[in-house]
């Protein structure tokens, strides 16, 4: 009668240390792009919320919401800052318009090869960066009132980007780019 080894042997250690090494070196790049899109999307689905919320906060008080992109407040830079316009010129002033939230982006930039350089194609309403105004009524207007429409591209560190769509109707789609 033979006696039967308990454990493995060096050999089957070595051999199973180097296939699970070589499956995790073939695993992390793509996990870690894997997760610097989902930020991308998470950050994209964040200002789709935002968009919303302003949407709604305008029709609630039946007075015009401000986004304004690549904007300065109290002197620090925003991506985005949402604010009630009292004055509808389009301009946060504080201490006479409420600012609904002031947002910079953690994983995310706007894509400046698109959108005329600025990573969008809103108009520049009352000032030197792009922004529109959602209405009592929940429709995209620019600053003499005309329907707006535009789009947002943002990228992550790779390359990757999205599009966020604001229709004249007022909807707000997401959109892969190729």
């Amino acid at each position: 009668m033979r006696n039967q080894p308990n454990g493995f042997t060096l050999l089957e250690l070595i051999i199973t240390v180097s296939i699970l090494s070589l499956l995790v070196a073939i695993a992390v790049p793509s996990y870690q792009a894997w997760i610097q899109k989902a930020r991308l999307k998470a950050t994209a689905r964040d200002l789709h919320g935002e968009l919303q919320r302003a949407r709604i906060q305008a029709i609630r008080g039946n007075d015009r919401t401000v986004i304004r992109f690549n904007a300065i407040v109290t002197g620090d830079p925003y991506d985005y800052i949402i604010f009630r316009d009292t004055n509808g010129n389009f301009r946060y002033q504080s201490g006479n318009e409420t600012l609904l939230a002031a947002v910079r982006f953690e994983s995310a930039q706007y894509d400046t090869s698109k959108g005329g350089g600025q990573g969008m194609t809103f108009a520049n309403n009352g000032g030197s960066t792009p922004a529109f105004a959602w209405t009592g009524r929940g429709l995209p207007v620019n600053q003499d009132g005309s329907p707006a429409s535009g789009e947002i591209f943002m990228q992550n560190l790779r390359g990757d980007t999205v599009r966020l769509r604001v229709s004249p109707a007022g909807t707000i789609r997401i959109e892969p780019v190729p």
